[in-house]
């Protein structure tokens, strides 16, 4: 995986108001760079800025071209200074110096599209230029490197190699023909002159999958509410339409808000009914940056006031038209849903020929 060139510098400061309740610090721009708190801390003011950076799904071309927010989280081991802003704009961060911000779990930046969606998630990699991640007071610029979340329901047509897997169940061994590890090619549904990939279930059965999202840090990204499965009816001429399939996230359950999600893949339940046809589903991950903790405020009253901030809540998601089949990563699919066919899927062909009995009187 090739790494994004988005560079994240500390430059000069802009007041800034983003979306989701997103509310950064507002200190004029001509104001001091460091600070003490009440409790002696030496605060350092650090201005991100992120130039020609534009953004759309989870593939590196992307989020490249979908990314319009921003928001940066810094942790000292006690508290932690966020800030967030929107495409084209600059922004001011106070943090806590001397510290080594090392790691995702206390630097870390979160880029994205306008309806929350992470596309990016950035480490910090030089400070003032320098390769590093200790700032000091006299600190002035960072560096983050963001790299882009990937999604490949295809998995370059191979089901093993799909980012969506069907891995176990509680029926009979005859069922075993439904794991992705026995698929061997995809079977496909022909929507709008595309082909989708389809995953075909048993209807009245519970399946055990996998979801993943590549690229996820082990730690800086904690639970925000409770992860879901989105099921979504579909109407093709030729098949049924499935309505009851139900499914959830095994793993995540047992996650408390505020905890490190970690890499995946994720594990997910899923049981289907007696009706059977068509349906999609779509995954939801709703996250924020290092903890829940908002950005600390200042006691100082000969200081420059720090707003409190906070933290904003993401989502990891298939795509950013979420609900909608994913077309494959090769196509930069906005789309983010996989398809799922149920039972006898397909209706009845009943084209052809007719056969007319007479009766004698």
């Amino acid at each position: 995986m090739k790494k994004l060139s988005f560079a994240v510098a500390i430059l000069l400061a802009l007041t800034m108001v983003a979306c989701n309740n997103f509310v950064a610090p507002t200190p004029p721009e001509d104001g001091p760079r460091t600070m003490v708190t009440a409790d002696g801390r030496t605060l350092v003011a650090l201005d991100i800025n992120i130039a020609g950076s534009n953004g759309r799904a989870l593939t590196e071309n992307m989020a490249i071209v979908a990314t319009e927010q921003y928001e940066v989280a810094f942790f000292d081991g006690v508290d932690v200074y966020r800030t967030s802003w929107v495409d084209g704009q600059t922004g001011r961060l106070w943090v806590n110096t001397p510290y080594n911000y090392a790691g995702f779990g206390n630097a870390i930046l979160f880029a994205g599209y306008r309806n929350g969606t992470l596309l990016a998630v950035g480490t910090l990699e030089k400070v003032d230029g320098v390769a590093g991640t200790l700032i000091t007071a006299g600190s002035r610029t960072v560096t983050f490197v963001l790299e882009a979340l990937e999604n490949d329901i295809f998995g370059d047509g191979d089901p093993d190699d799909s980012t969506f897997q069907l891995v176990g169940h509680d029926g009979a061994a005859a069922w075993d023909v439904y794991l992705s590890a026995n698929m061997g090619t995809f079977e496909e549904v022909t929507i709008a002159g595309y082909d989708y990939p389809l995953f075909e279930l048993p209807n009245d059965a519970e399946f055990e999958a996998t979801w993943a999202v590549d690229n996820l840090p082990a730690t800086g990204i904690v639970l925000a509410a409770e992860a879901k499965v989105i099921p979504r009816i579909m109407t093709v001429p030729g098949y049924h339409e499935a309505f009851d399939v139900r499914g959830f996230f095994d793993d995540l359950l047992d996650t408390d808000t505020g905890d490190d999600i970690g890499v995946g893949p994720f594990a997910i339940t899923l049981t289907t009914a007696s009706n059977m046809g068509l349906i999609r589903l779509a995954f939801e991950i709703p996250v924020k940056a290092i903890n829940e903790a908002p950005q600390v405020g200042s006691a100082n009253p000969n200081a420059p006031t720090l707003t409190t901030v906070q933290p904003g809540t993401w989502y990891i998601r298939g795509g950013i038209a979420n609900t909608t089949l994913d077309m494959g990563i090769d196509r930069d699919s906005s789309g983010g849903a996989i398809l799922l066919g149920i039972g006898e899927y397909e209706e009845e062909d009943v084209s052809g020929w007719i056969t007319i009995i007479t009766e004698n009187k």
